[in-house]
Protein backbone atom coordinates (compact mmCIF):
# COMPACT_ATOMS: atom_id res chain seq x y z
CA UNK A 1 0.00 0.00 0.00
CA UNK A 2 1.45 3.38 -0.94
CA UNK A 3 2.18 5.88 1.81
CA UNK A 4 -0.28 8.31 0.24
CA UNK A 5 -3.12 5.77 0.31
CA UNK A 6 -2.17 4.71 3.81
CA UNK A 7 -2.18 8.26 5.13
CA UNK A 8 -5.38 9.35 3.38
CA UNK A 9 -7.36 6.28 4.47
CA UNK A 10 -7.09 7.17 8.14
CA UNK A 11 -9.29 10.30 8.17
CA UNK A 12 -11.89 8.48 6.04
CA UNK A 13 -11.90 5.53 8.42
CA UNK A 14 -12.25 7.86 11.39
CA UNK A 15 -15.22 9.61 9.79
CA UNK A 16 -16.96 6.32 9.00
CA UNK A 17 -16.45 5.04 12.53
CA UNK A 18 -17.50 8.23 14.24
CA UNK A 19 -20.65 8.59 12.15
CA UNK A 20 -21.82 5.28 13.62
CA UNK A 21 -21.00 6.49 17.11
CA UNK A 22 -22.66 9.88 16.57
CA UNK A 23 -25.85 8.30 15.25
CA UNK A 24 -26.41 5.92 18.16
CA UNK A 25 -24.29 6.92 21.16
CA UNK A 26 -26.70 9.16 23.06
CA UNK A 27 -29.83 7.05 22.65
CA UNK A 28 -27.87 3.88 23.41
CA UNK A 29 -26.38 5.38 26.58
CA UNK A 30 -29.77 6.56 27.80
CA UNK A 31 -31.40 3.19 27.19
CA UNK A 32 -28.53 1.19 28.76
CA UNK A 33 -27.51 3.61 31.51
CA UNK A 34 -29.15 1.87 34.47
CA UNK A 35 -27.99 -1.59 33.39
CA UNK A 36 -24.42 -0.35 32.90
CA UNK A 37 -24.30 1.30 36.32
CA UNK A 38 -25.60 -1.87 38.00
CA UNK A 39 -23.23 -4.18 36.11
CA UNK A 40 -20.18 -1.87 36.33
CA UNK A 41 -20.54 0.25 39.50
CA UNK A 42 -16.92 1.41 39.30
CA UNK A 43 -17.73 2.99 35.91
CA UNK A 44 -20.68 4.99 37.27
CA UNK A 45 -19.06 8.41 36.76
CA UNK A 46 -18.09 7.56 33.18
CA UNK A 47 -21.59 6.28 32.42
CA UNK A 48 -23.08 9.47 33.91
CA UNK A 49 -20.69 11.60 31.86
CA UNK A 50 -21.44 9.79 28.59
CA UNK A 51 -25.18 9.94 29.30
CA UNK A 52 -24.94 13.74 29.47
CA UNK A 53 -23.08 13.92 26.16
CA UNK A 54 -25.93 14.55 23.71
CA UNK A 55 -25.64 13.95 19.97
CA UNK A 56 -24.56 17.52 19.17
CA UNK A 57 -21.93 17.50 21.92
CA UNK A 58 -20.61 14.11 20.81
CA UNK A 59 -20.48 15.28 17.18
CA UNK A 60 -18.54 18.39 18.19
CA UNK A 61 -16.08 16.28 20.19
CA UNK A 62 -15.64 13.96 17.19
CA UNK A 63 -15.10 16.97 14.91
CA UNK A 64 -12.34 18.26 17.19
CA UNK A 65 -10.61 14.88 17.04
CA UNK A 66 -11.07 14.74 13.26
CA UNK A 67 -9.42 18.15 12.99
CA UNK A 68 -6.32 16.79 14.76
CA UNK A 69 -6.23 13.78 12.42
CA UNK A 70 -6.62 15.98 9.33
CA UNK A 71 -3.86 18.29 10.57
CA UNK A 72 -1.55 15.33 11.22
CA UNK A 73 -2.41 13.93 7.78
CA UNK A 74 -1.61 17.23 6.11
CA UNK A 75 1.59 17.52 8.12
CA UNK A 76 2.85 14.08 7.10
CA UNK A 77 1.94 14.77 3.46
CA UNK A 78 3.97 18.00 3.59
CA UNK A 79 6.99 16.03 4.86
CA UNK A 80 6.96 17.73 8.26
CA UNK A 81 9.58 16.75 10.80
CA UNK A 82 8.38 13.66 12.68
CA UNK A 83 5.20 13.75 10.59
CA UNK A 84 5.09 9.99 10.10
CA UNK A 85 5.62 9.42 13.80
CA UNK A 86 2.92 11.90 14.84
CA UNK A 87 0.48 10.43 12.32
CA UNK A 88 1.38 6.91 13.50
CA UNK A 89 0.72 7.87 17.12
CA UNK A 90 -2.80 9.02 16.26
CA UNK A 91 -3.43 6.03 14.01
CA UNK A 92 -2.33 3.58 16.70
CA UNK A 93 -4.62 5.28 19.22
CA UNK A 94 -7.48 4.80 16.74
CA UNK A 95 -6.49 1.14 16.23
CA UNK A 96 -6.61 0.55 19.99
CA UNK A 97 -9.91 2.46 20.18
CA UNK A 98 -11.43 -0.05 17.73
CA UNK A 99 -10.31 -2.92 19.96
CA UNK A 100 -11.85 -1.16 22.97
CA UNK A 101 -15.25 -1.36 21.25
CA UNK A 102 -14.83 -5.11 20.83
CA UNK A 103 -13.90 -5.47 24.49
CA UNK A 104 -16.89 -3.33 25.51
CA UNK A 105 -19.21 -5.52 23.41
CA UNK A 106 -17.88 -8.64 25.13
CA UNK A 107 -18.32 -7.02 28.55
CA UNK A 108 -21.92 -5.92 27.91
CA UNK A 109 -22.65 -9.05 25.85
CA UNK A 110 -24.15 -7.10 22.99
CA UNK A 111 -23.95 -4.14 20.69
CA UNK A 112 -22.11 -0.98 21.73
CA UNK A 113 -21.87 2.20 19.64
CA UNK A 114 -19.00 1.85 17.18
CA UNK A 115 -18.97 -1.97 17.15
CA UNK A 116 -20.06 -2.47 13.54
CA UNK A 117 -17.47 -0.16 12.03
CA UNK A 118 -14.81 -1.49 14.41
CA UNK A 119 -15.40 -4.99 13.03
CA UNK A 120 -15.34 -3.68 9.46
CA UNK A 121 -12.25 -1.49 9.89
CA UNK A 122 -9.96 -3.74 11.93
CA UNK A 123 -8.84 -5.83 8.92
CA UNK A 124 -7.90 -2.63 7.09
CA UNK A 125 -6.00 -1.33 10.11
CA UNK A 126 -3.97 -4.56 10.20
CA UNK A 127 -3.07 -4.10 6.54
CA UNK A 128 -2.14 -0.49 7.24
CA UNK A 129 0.02 -1.49 10.21
CA UNK A 130 1.83 -4.04 8.05
CA UNK A 131 2.61 -1.23 5.61
CA UNK A 132 3.72 1.01 8.47
CA UNK A 133 6.27 -1.64 9.47
CA UNK A 134 8.18 -0.63 6.33
CA UNK A 135 8.54 2.87 7.76
CA UNK A 136 9.43 1.98 11.36
CA UNK A 137 10.10 -1.12 13.42
CA UNK A 138 7.60 -2.70 15.80
CA UNK A 139 9.14 -1.15 18.92
CA UNK A 140 8.97 2.34 17.43
CA UNK A 141 5.38 1.76 16.34
CA UNK A 142 4.49 0.54 19.84
CA UNK A 143 6.22 3.52 21.48
CA UNK A 144 4.43 6.01 19.22
CA UNK A 145 1.21 4.10 19.85
CA UNK A 146 1.58 4.52 23.60
CA UNK A 147 2.22 8.24 23.14
CA UNK A 148 -0.80 8.44 20.84
CA UNK A 149 -3.08 6.73 23.38
CA UNK A 150 -1.90 9.03 26.18
CA UNK A 151 -2.35 12.12 23.98
CA UNK A 152 -5.76 11.07 22.65
CA UNK A 153 -7.01 10.13 26.15
CA UNK A 154 -6.10 13.62 27.36
CA UNK A 155 -7.54 15.17 24.23
CA UNK A 156 -10.76 13.18 24.62
CA UNK A 157 -11.34 14.92 27.93
CA UNK A 158 -10.89 18.28 26.19
CA UNK A 159 -13.08 17.26 23.24
CA UNK A 160 -15.92 16.11 25.53
CA UNK A 161 -15.59 19.26 27.63
CA UNK A 162 -15.84 21.39 24.48
CA UNK A 163 -18.81 19.37 23.27
CA UNK A 164 -20.71 19.71 26.52
CA UNK A 165 -19.93 23.40 27.12
CA UNK A 166 -20.38 24.62 23.56
CA UNK A 167 -23.64 22.73 23.02
CA UNK A 168 -25.55 23.89 26.09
Amino acid sequence: MSTLNLVLLFPMMFILHDVEEILVQHRWMLSHRERLMLKFPSMRSMVEHLSHLNTRAFALAAAEELLLIVLATGYVLSDGAYGVEIWSALFMAFFIHLWVHLLQAVMVRGYVPGLITSCLLLPFTFIMMKSMMHLMNGWELMAWGILGVVFMAANLRLAHWLGIHLCK
